[in-house]
């Protein structure tokens, strides 16, 4: 039995991912860039490729596409082997960072191109509008891409791309060439656009943020390999691992012991009921925060720890201050984000308590990624 046809198969029991990928491995000059990564795509969903640079999620989306070929490994594409299939064959629209646009030629003529030739011109050109109106150009289809925007651009590129209307829209860094304020303008432009067609979509970026805002499902990359895949929520308020923690989002981390089952403590000898999975006792392990969730210390609090903090700076975020501080006993950073008149009271070297919850205290071994 071949590896594709061991998917289809495992797909019959319940509904099959629209894109599902197994044991995708590449090399370039005998590194491993992608190793063994299995990824499932539901169709009309918006998955975002997420890691630090090298990670491996570029090479992934090229390999989907058929860019590069896999050295390993099988994709499905609604329950068809296109492993094989070279990147025309695979019906999959791309759309790069640097828009890739025909600089001689009209925006209605960039659009046009994808178009099947067998199309009348009284049809194309009625698609080239309809698909004008969709990325809100309207009216633009006679001006040349340097008589554009750097967000116009953008959404003549998209507009190409769904041109043939394809099976998958494949999105490499789109709006990372943009600046921050379109950048927040074009991305809620494309979750709406992707709602409103049911299109499945698969998008590279680096920008966690933005994969928060606007994806299903997010897959974070380390190394050539997937270290979880989940919903916004389950990334950012259960992460699988310290990486995943670290990388999506701020988390503060504090080294603990393992004092027993149940129950870790810190190099001050604070200890504190946790949840210790099967970690023996004396394994070394951090305890992992988020900012928003550190509060100042108070009456009735409740189970957690108490830290005395001394305030290095503020940096303002709107509608709260993030303080930076740091225990001075262990040398920890610490962060933590409070509503804007709680924090414009402190000043830089004031000396607070900061309360850390134990219902929003995450373990991770200590050492690991």
């Amino acid at each position: 039995m071949t590896l594709s046809t061991q998917i289809a198969t495992e797909g019959c029991a319940e509904v099959a991912p629209f894109l599902r990928l197994r044991g995708i491995a590449k090399q370039f000059d005998r590194v491993a860039v992608l190793r063994r990564i299995d990824l499932d795509v539901p169709r009309g969903s918006f998955t975002c490729l997420v890691g630090p640079s090298g990670c491996g999620k570029t090479t992934l989306l090229r390999v989907l596409c058929g860019l590069e070929t896999a050295d390993a490994g099988a994709i499905l594409c609604d329950g068809q082997d296109i492993t094989q299939q070279p990147a025309a064959a695979r019906h999959m629209g791309l759309v790069f960072q640097s828009y890739a646009l025909f600089p001689n030629l009209r925006v209605e003529d960039n659009i046009a191109y994808g178009l099947s030739r067998r199309l009348s011109r009284s049809e194309r050109h009625r698609k080239v509008n309809a698909l004008l109106d969709l990325v809100g150009l309207t009216g633009f289809g006679r001006r040349k891409p340097n008589e554009l925007s750097g967000g116009q651009q953008q959404r003549v590129a998209i507009a190409r791309a769904l041109a043939p209307e394809p099976s998958v829209l494949l999105l490499d860094e789109p709006l990372s060439a943009l600046d921050a304020q379109l950048r927040l303008q074009l991305r809620g432009e494309l979750q709406t656009l992707q709602k409103r067609l049911g299109i499945t979509v698969v998008m590279v970026t680096h920008d966690q943020a933005e994969a928060l805002a606007i994806a299903d499902r997010i897959a974070v990359m380390q190394s050539g390999w997937i270290e979880q895949l989940g919903t916004p929520f389950e990334l950012y308020c259960h992460p699988a691992n310290r990486f995943v923690a670290g990388f999506v989002g701020r988390m503060n981390f504090l080294p603990a012991t393992v004092a027993g089952v149940g129950a870790v403590v810190l190099p001050s000898g604070t200890a504190l009921a946790l949840d210790t999975a099967s970690l023996p006792k004396g394994t070394a392990v951090e305890l992992g925060i988020r900012p928003e969730n550190i509060a100042l210390t108070g009456p009735g609090a409740g189970a957690g720890i108490i830290l005395p903090l001394r305030i290095l700076g503020r940096e303002f975020l709107g509608a709260s201050m993030r303080l930076d501080g740091v225990h001075e006993e262990s040398g920890t950073a610490i962060a933590l984000d409070l509503p804007l008149h709680r924090g414009m009271a402190l000043q830089a070297q004031t000396h607070i308590e900061a309360f850390l919850p134990a219902a929003h205290l995450h373990l991770f071994a200590a050492g690991t990624l």
